[in-house]
């Protein structure tokens, strides 16, 4: 299957795009397309135009100045009868492939069960996820509730991953799930358990194709057993996002 993949465009800070038509079959955003909503009416445009189905999981800036979990149903609201799939906990299937996609976020033990802590109050202090989106009651997200939200999503995607499939298999998160997935300069970086899980052992005992994640802004494409781990990420307007260069006319072949 020929699929396009993008992730952190960060629309919010610069002009968006069209995505050029190709041979793909399927569109992958594994999220930070935009702040709110605004990725999701883009992504409509393009499935529209391009006559495609889309899958759009979300990132962490997606929530940014909004209430969480709520936006992700109104995108799902919103979204309906079009070629948009957000993808929440869910999976999609298109032909012999299933996509299975959540955030994931991180489990803060990139570094160890002995620096779990560490970083966890590392993130509450500097990422702005935890001052710039707030839960139901209008209180600031907290590391505890990612934490209890990637333990949900990690269950769920282990039970999908049990369950038979006679295709392909293909995994998108925002969050990445290895610390190959890692740009070295950032690699003694206790930050960086707020980007990354070492989730290894799931890539090892379950059949996956191709797990698609964002959010380091560091390009790979590489395997991890029989696993192909893809990236393609633009970052921030004027950053040039180490590993393989942005292409908008990129296509991988699963």
């Amino acid at each position: 299957m020929d699929i396009q993949v993008f992730s952190d465009l960060h629309f919010e800070a610069q002009a968006e795009f069209d995505i050029p038509k190709t041979e793909a079959e399927v569109i992958v955003l594994a999220g930070d397309i935009g702040e709110g909503l605004d990725g999701v009416h883009w992504a409509i445009r393009q499935a529209n135009q391009l006559e495609k189905p889309v899958l759009y999981v979300f990132g962490n800036h997606e929530h940014y100045q909004h209430s969480f979990p709520g936006l992700i149903t109104e995108a799902k609201l919103l979204t309906q009868g079009t070629r948009v799939h957000v993808l929440e906990r869910n999976r999609y299937i298109h032909g012999q492939t299933r996509f299975l996609g959540c955030t994931l976020w991180t489990d803060f033990q990139l570094f160890g069960t002995d620096n779990f802590s560490a970083c966890k109050q590392l993130a509450r202090g500097l990422m702005p996820d935890y001052q710039s989106i707030v839960k139901p009651n209008q209180e600031p997200l907290q590391p505890e509730d990612t934490l209890w939200l990637f333990d949900q999503s990690s269950k769920w995607l282990q039970r999908e991953l049990d369950q038979p499939w006679p295709g392909k298999t293909v995994v998108v998160t925002h969050h990445a799930p290895t610390s190959l997935c890692n740009d070295p300069k950032h690699a003694e970086d206790m930050m960086s358990s707020a980007f990354i899980s070492n989730l290894d052992h799931v890539i090892k005992y379950h059949q996956i194709d191709a797990w698609i994640h964002g959010h380091t802004h560091y390009n790979v494409d590489f395997h991890l057993r029989k696993t192909r781990i893809i990236s393609h990420q633009r970052g921030y307007p004027g950053e040039t996002v180490p590993g393989n260069p942005f292409s908008k006319n990129l296509v991988f072949v699963i």
